[in-house]
């Protein structure tokens, strides 16, 4: 064990040396630190954002939209620039913009572009948010409507009548007479499926994903027929503690930086487990690409498969979405690949 020792010392010394080895490194960091940054709206999110209420209208089209009942809260914004902030760092669902000339427009009865939805990809609740818009402004545009048509049903309208009118448009807008709402609770399958959905771990998946690219990618250099002169000079046992030991070696520094990186982060499953995982991730993604890599027999195959594996990992394994619920078999496949164990223990 103290040859293979020394051979795993001269081994890291090697890759020390390589402007590569440093650049990878550094990638592992910097991919990190990207994807800590990005904010995902949680789903308990209904936080909205309204900009532009200053008019009249938009000012009474906000006020419905946060006296109605909804699960949704609405919160006043007096720049856009703040509110697109506040949307992007998660902080937000989505955000409302009424146009400057919102008021005019209600009066003319041009709606079209006067209200601007925002709202990042990662939105689920868009549809809805929009429909609850829709609402509040069909309370306010109905009542508009009936004003104007006054003059023309009755020949003289008093204000006493438009009040009476009012009053009633708001009676019937706000009671079950013209929408009927029956809420019904059941169980669903597929509720109770969803709750057993395993933990997602974004970062640690990614990173893991990285780790066993450049250890795949060491162990591709084999096809350019320098990489490995000297393990072709061993017995068929040390050349394979060799290629193990030259693809522990490849991931040792960005294992440990991005480990000690994780670790300071909220996500962090907390530093020692975080090591021993990522030890315990190298040492098996090392065997698990010695097995499976002796099925590769050119430089082309191997691009392929890799490219294969990378997609196998992200669908199968719990990284962006976990789909085992809905596809049982998924829980035991995924255990066929190192991110599996690296994620599920």
């Amino acid at each position: 064990m103290r040859k293979y020792g020394i051979w795993y010392v001269l081994l890291l010394k090697a890759h020390s040396k390589r402007r590569l080895y440093w650049i990878q490194t550094i990638c592992v960091v910097f991919f990190l630190l990207l994807i800590a940054t990005i904010s995902l709206p949680a789903k308990s999110n209904f936080r909205v954002g309204v900009c532009n209420a200053k008019a009249e209208a938009s000012s009474q089209l906000a006020k419905y939209l946060k006296e109605q009942d909804s699960i949704f809260e609405f919160i006043s914004y007096e720049e856009e620039a703040l509110m697109q902030k506040e949307i992007l760092s998660g902080a937000i669902e989505c955000g409302i913009l009424f146009s400057e000339d919102f008021e005019e427009r209600l009066q003319r009865r041009e709606l079209r572009n006067s209200i601007t939805y925002i709202a990042t990809p990662f939105s689920t609740k868009g549809s809805v948010v929009r429909e609850t818009v829709y609402a509040a402004l069909f309370r306010l545009y109905s009542s508009e409507v009936l004003l104007e048509s006054v003059d023309e049903i009755f020949r003289q309208p008093t204000e006493a009548l438009k009040q009476e009118l009012e009053k009633r448009n708001n009676g019937y807008i706000g009671s079950d007479e013209v929408f009927q709402i029956e809420i019904q609770t059941v169980d669903s399958k597929l509720e109770g499926k969803a709750k057993e959905t395993q933990e997602l771990y974004l970062l640690q998946g990614l990173f893991g994903l990285t780790i066993f690219l450049i250890m795949w990618l060491a162990y591709g250099k084999r096809f350019e027929g320098t990489e490995y002169n000297v393990g072709g000079a061993l017995v068929k046992k040390e050349r394979l503690w060799f290629e193990y030991l030259n693809l522990l070696a490849a991931a040792t520094l960005p294992m440990l930086v991005g480990v000690l990186f994780i670790s300071g982060l909220p996500e962090s499953r907390g530093s020692i487990k975080e090591l021993a995982l990522g030890v315990f991730f190298v040492l098996l993604s090392g065997i698990w690409i010695l097995l499976v890599g002796r099925m590769v027999r050119s430089s082309t195959g191997f691009l392929s498969w890799s490219i294969i594996f990378i997609l196998v990992n992200v669908i199968v394994c719990p990284v962006c979405l976990d789909i085992s619920p809905y596809v049982p078999i998924v829980n035991y496949i995924r255990y066929a690949m190192p991110l599996g164990w690296y994620l599920g223990l």
